[in-house]
């Protein structure tokens, strides 16, 4: 059930190279591939093979999007990432926000498959002090007041996320927080972060 406007995930063919060479662009937390669809169209436009997968419980409601986990969301990736690589001989890796993190974690399982790596404000880590509490929380509050991100250099920007944010899917996605982290020295491959 999508109930954000065009949040199906997107595969364009790239003209250019032969259509071999493929980017999988990975979308944030609570987002769609509405969101990073302007990055996608762009690398399209330069001749690339374009993958954006939209992940469970995103582009519908918070309420299912609490029903899914970081696993869950790695599994299309991972899915998303063969996918791309049936059809192209070398295949870059890009995330933004959430989707970095995903993307880090694909590239210390799959290395030495990728050619690169293209992260913009990947979130790996959150010091605000409330999100130590998300653990318990979620049992009692399942979501709180989210920000609905928009492309504020737009009049009237169009919504890309959920008004809510599910306090279920926000703890395990501290949980991809902590192993990403923890296993970063396992990324060894060219990486340009923006």
């Amino acid at each position: 059930m999508n109930t954000i406007p065009n949040s199906e995930g997107l595969v364009l063919p790239g003209e250019k190279y032969g259509g071999k060479i493929g980017v999988l662009v990975i979308h944030g937390f609570t987002g769609s591939p509405v969101s990073i669809a302007p990055w996608a169209k762009y690398l399209n436009q330069q001749g690339y093979t374009v993958h954006a997968p939209r992940l469970p419980g995103h582009g519908t409601n918070w309420q299912e999007m609490n029903e899914t986990t970081w696993p869950d969301w790695y599994r299309c990736v991972e899915d998303s990432y063969l996918s791309l690589r049936d059809k192209c001989d070398r295949v870059f890796v890009a995330g933004f926000s959430m989707g970095g993190a995903l993307a880090l974690k694909l590239c210390q399982i799959r290395g030495a498959e990728i050619e690169g790596l293209l992260l913009v404000n990947p979130s790996i880590h959150d010091k605000r002090f409330q999100l130590k509490f998300t653990p318990i929380l979620k049992y009692f509050i399942p979501s709180i007041k989210g920000r609905r991100v928009s492309d504020v250099a737009k009049p009237n920007p169009p919504k890309h996320s959920y008004g809510r944010t599910p306090l279920k899917a926000l703890d395990s996605l501290r949980k991809l927080w902590k192993l990403v982290e923890r296993d970063l020295y396992l990324v060894d491959l060219p990486v340009m972060v923006g």
